[in-house]
């Protein structure tokens, strides 16, 4: 249940409501699918406006994760990162060569790209392995 708020002149009256749970964050591999998904889907839009690529940024550092997490989390959020900064520097290449509508379609893959990374960073540093060292499944 929630309490929300209703102005009444200069009070205020609460009525209760139901409220749903939110859904759960993605997992590392849910992540990492809709990551490839993404990029892949994009990729194959972005070719087809006949832009130049541009170079793939030098400064795309990672941060390293714990002990506590899969070595697979560490790859996942190596590759967003490194994604999200070439979302970043996407904007800058070459404008001069494209038209509005080009513009217009990259700066909205690029953005889309830009979310999923956004989500893949927060499922691979989220979900820290919780098993003892040394256990098997």
């Amino acid at each position: 249940m929630a309490w929300l708020p209703h102005p009444v002149g200069p009070a205020m009256q609460w009525r209760l409501a139901r409220a749903e749970r939110p859904l759960p964050p993605p997992t590392p591999g849910e992540a990492a699918t809709a990551l490839n998904a993404q990029v892949l889907v994009s990729a194959r839009e972005l070719a087809g406006l006949d832009a130049a690529a541009g170079r793939r940024p030098d400064d795309a550092a990672s941060v390293v994760l714990g002990g506590a997490y899969p070595t697979g989390n560490q790859r996942l959020l190596d590759r967003a990162i490194l994604w999200r900064e070439v979302c970043a520097a996407g904007p800058g290449a070459d404008d001069a060569a494209l038209h509005s509508h080009a513009r217009l379609a990259r700066s909205a893959h690029l953005r889309r790209i830009g979310i999923v990374c956004r989500q893949a960073i927060s499922a691979a540093a989220s979900w820290p392995d919780a098993r003892p060292a040394g256990a098997r499944l």
